[in-house]
């Protein structure tokens, strides 16, 4: 579930951003080619096995 702010209210400041982010376990490629931009007052998770 995700809040929608609005627009006007919104700070579009980037905090972190990765591009072409790879990451390789031997051969296994855990991560191939991920690019993403995390705004100000946004929450990411990344989950894994």
């Amino acid at each position: 579930m995700s809040a929608v702010k609005d627009p006007a209210q919104q700070n579009n400041k980037t905090l972190v951003s990765l591009r072409n982010l790879n990451k390789h376990y031997g051969d296994f490629a855990a991560v191939d080619d991920i690019s993403l931009e995390i705004q100000d007052g946004e929450f990411l998770t990344f989950l894994g096995s």
